[in-house]
C-alpha cells in the first residue's frame, strides 16, 4: 500500500510516542508528524528526525492539524491515509490486514470511505464495540475475520483512500476537536460511501484522564477544556447537521445533555470548572458558535 501515516502530537510523552512510532514503522509506511503547537516541538523534531515533521505555531485543533498532514501526504503521492493519535499502539501486521480488507471490499464492490479497527480502551482495559445507528445506536462487538458496515469509527487507525477526500471533503475545522471523526464518517455516508469496521485487527488506544463509576458503568473523565468541545459539538451537530437522521439527532442531543451534568458531578476535582465548561459548551452549541473556545 502506498500509505502515509499522519500522527498528530500535542505535548506527548516522548517515550510513549517513541514506542508508537516504532510500532507504526514496522508496517513499512511513510510517517508525517504534525505537532500541534507543543512546547516539546523541538524535542520531537530532534528525536524523530527520520520522519517528515510539521511544527505548528499553536494548537489549531485536531481537524486542522489532520488536514495539514493529509494535504502534505497527497502532495507526496499518497494513495491511502492512515491517521493516528500519539498514544495508539498497532500490531506489526496492521497494514497487511487492512490491505486484505480493502481487497475483500473491492471484490464485493463495496464503496467505502474509511476502514477502522477494533480497539481496546486502555483506561478501562476493555474491547470497545463498533456503533451502527439503526435507527438508534446499536453495539456490534468485533469478531476476528469479520467486516462490519457501521456508522462511524474513531480517528486513530483510520485508513482512508485519498480519492475519497475529493468527494467528501476534509475534516471540519470549525469543530476544532471532538466529534470530528464521527462527523466526517456521517458526511461520507450521505455521499454514498460505507464506513467499515474491521474486526480482524485490534489496536490499543487511550481515552481521557481518569475513569469513574456511574451506576456500574465506567465513565471516562477528561479535562474541562475537552468537555467544553464534547458538549458544544454534540449539541451543535444534533441541531444543525444535515448528515444525521432524526433518531440520531435525538439520541446525540439527549446523551450530550446528560453528559453536561455527569462530567462535572462525577469528576474528582475541579467540579466548578467542569460545570462552567459544560454549560458554556451547551450554550455555544445552541447558538452555533464554533471554532476555538
Amino acid at each position: 500500500m502506498n500509505c502515509f501515516c499522519i500522527i498528530i502530537t500535542f505535548e506527548p510523552n516522548i517515550e510513549t510516542l517513541s514506542k508508537v512510532i516504532r510500532k507504526i514503522r514496522v508496517n513499512s509506511t511513510n510517517i508525517i508528524i504534525v505537532d500541534n503547537g507543543s512546547l516539546k516541538s523541538r524535542v520531537i523534531k530532534e528525536r524523530f528526525n527520520n520522519n517528515i515533521f510539521i511544527s505548528l505555531p499553536k494548537n489549531i485543533g485536531i481537524a486542522s492539524a489532520q488536514n495539514i498532514g493529509i494535504k502534505k501526504a497527497m502532495e507526496m503521492g499518497a494513495e491511502y491515509i492512515w491517521l493516528s493519535d500519539q498514544d495508539t499502539f498497532y500490531p506489526a501486521d496492521y497494514l497487511e490486514k487492512m490491505d486484505a480488507c480493502i481487497q475483500q471490499l473491492k471484490t464485493k464492490n463495496i464503496k467505502f470511505s474509511v476502514i477502522g479497527p477494533a480497539y481496546i480502551e486502555l483506561n478501562r482495559n476493555k474491547l470497545q464495540p463498533f456503533i451502527k445507528f439503526n435507527p438508534f445506536s446499536e453495539k456490534i462487538f468485533p469478531k476476528k475475520g469479520t467486516v462490519n458496515l457501521i456508522s462511524h469509527t474513531i480517528s486513530s487507525g483510520m485508513i482512508i483512500p485519498v480519492e475519497v477526500f475529493k468527494i467528501v471533503g476534509f475534516k471540519d475545522e470549525s469543530l476544532f476537536i471532538d466529534w470530528v471523526d464521527f462527523e466526517w464518517c456521517w458526511r461520507s455516508i450521505i455521499k454514498g460511501y460505507q464506513v467499515v469496521g474491521n474486526g480482524d485487527i485490534t489496536i490499543q488506544h487511550t481515552f481521557g484522564d481518569e475513569v469513574v463509576s456511574f451506576f456500574g458503568k465506567k465513565i471516562i473523565i477528561r479535562s474541562p477544556f475537552r468537555h467544553y468541545f464534547m458538549i458544544r459539538n454534540g449539541i451543535y451537530l444534533s441541531l444543525y447537521s444535515n448528515d444525521m437522521t432524526v433518531p440520531m439527532r435525538l439520541e446525540v442531543f439527549f446523551k450530550t445533555t446528560l453528559w453536561m451534568f455527569i462530567f462535572p458531578l462525577w469528576s474528582r476535582k475541579d467540579k466548578v470548572e467542569h460545570f462552567k465548561a459544560t454549560f458554556l459548551g451547551f450554550f455555544h452549541g445552541l447558538i452555533a458558535r464554533l471554532g476555538e473556545k
